[in-house]
């Protein structure tokens, strides 16, 4: 089932029991994991969802509306060749670490709809993305504007609904 050439793989409107095989986490094939739309039920997004995804290269993990809870792993953000991190509408609360390192390829961030608080690490708000959407959480302090920072046209950033000054 799990093979080296593995590129994809969805796990889309399911409910597993266990945990994700730790041949996947040790693929260095992978490009997405899709875990969307997973069952509420907790024994369903442990399954789904261990506490820490190390060793998956990915370009793309997309986890939309999935009823997770819990902080977000930091290993996500260092998946070495991951370009689209998507956590979406997850209810997903805590803090992301001051001191949060992300990889170079990370261009896509969501983590709207979800309960996150306190202020946006430097890591986040200081490098140029395609896509930031940080909507729609409980995210404070002070947004500081780089005027000297140019964003491509094609630049989406989403701040709406937090606490921020």
């Amino acid at each position: 089932f799990w093979s080296k050439s593995l590129k994809v793989f969805a796990a889309v409107s399911n409910c597993f029991t266990g945990s994700i095989p730790l041949t996947l986490c040790n693929s260095t094939s992978i490009n997405t994991l899709a875990l969307d739309g997973l069952q509420s039920a907790t024994s369903c997004r442990r399954a789904l969802f261990p506490a820490s995804l190390d060793g998956i290269v990915a370009k793309g993990l997309y986890s939309i509306d999935n009823p997770l809870t819990g902080g977000v792993p930091r290993c996500l953000f260092q998946m070495a060749n991951l370009t689209t991190l998507h956590l979406s509408g997850n209810g997903l609360t805590g803090e992301l670490p001051s001191d949060l390192t992300i990889t170079p390829t990370l261009t896509d961030l969501s983590l709207s709809h979800n309960k996150l608080e306190g202020k946006v690490p430097s890591a986040v708000l200081n490098r140029d993305w395609t896509n930031l959407d940080l909507s729609y959480n409980r995210f404070t302090g002070e947004l500081r504007v780089n005027h000297s920072r140019s964003y491509s046209p094609d630049s989406s950033i989403y701040l709406e609904q937090n606490r921020l000054s």
